[in-house]
């Protein structure tokens, strides 16, 4: 199967620009090594945010070993540990790593992102996404297609929401929409998935795909579009 071509991998490419907090991340977690922690990358336009589990329901609050924000801009990389009391320790131990990695760094957990199978995912999530930004009123995204993006140690997980005017429902003029993904990476221990988790979830090989649009009537456009590439994607045209 042949490699997305690139403009139908917008995510790819933003993923590869943050390589590096990666690779920051799994030397920092082979400091604590004895843990078996379990990584995690939220993104935002602004900041990159490195969190670090312990096992077992990674993602709840009182297993968090420790969350590292970093500015984009500035590199300036605030720590935050649950153990208040190793907070200096570990960011000596973030920053020593950062200050030593050569380039962009690499790691295994990125080799499993650019796999066959995850770049043809996200290529396929990018081309129905596409679909809905810059759609209707409330359809810019600050992180290409999407508003959030987070990978955990076995899911990229996208979203794309659009609540435009949808708090009061007044009139005819508002968007309900959310399109999420998640995505699979091979070699990864299973884990509980980060959101898509609802009944009307649509499972399409390596991807769980849950889409939802109560928009108005003027606003349906878009997400008719969406919903029809998901339906052709999973072949129920």
């Amino acid at each position: 199967m042949n490699t997305p071509e690139p403009a139908s991998s917008q995510t790819l490419r933003f993923l590869r620009e943050h390589q590096r907090y990666f690779a920051l991340a799994e030397e920092l977690q082979k400091v604590y090594a004895e843990k078996k922690l379990l990584k995690f990358i939220a993104f935002s336009p602004a900041s990159v945010f490195i969190e670090l589990h312990l096992p077992f329901e990674a993602l709840a609050a009182n297993n968090l070993f420790v969350k590292i924000h970093i500015n984009k801009t500035d590199k300036k990389a605030d720590v935050f540990a649950f153990d208040k009391k190793r907070e200096a320790e570990i960011k000596t131990q973030f920053e020593g790593i950062d200050s030593t990695m050569s380039g962009v760094g690499y790691s295994d957990w990125f080799r499993r992102i650019e796999h066959e199978s995850v770049v043809n995912a996200l290529a396929k999530a990018d081309n129905i996404a596409k679909l809905g930004a810059n759609c209707a009123p409330g359809d810019n995204y600050e992180l290409g297609y999407y508003g959030k993006i987070q990978v955990s140690e076995g899911l990229i997980f996208v979203r794309q929401e659009n609540h435009y005017n949808a708090k009061s429902l007044k009139g005819t003029e508002f968007s309900m929409r959310d399109f999420s993904v998640e995505i699979e990476l091979p070699h990864a221990p299973k884990q509980r998935g980060l959101r898509v988790h609802l009944p009307s979830t649509i499972l399409h090989k390596n991807m769980r795909i849950y889409f939802l649009d109560s928009s108005s009537e003027r606003y349906k456009e878009c997400g008719d579009r969406m919903n029809a590439a998901i339906q052709n994607l999973v072949g129920r045209k």
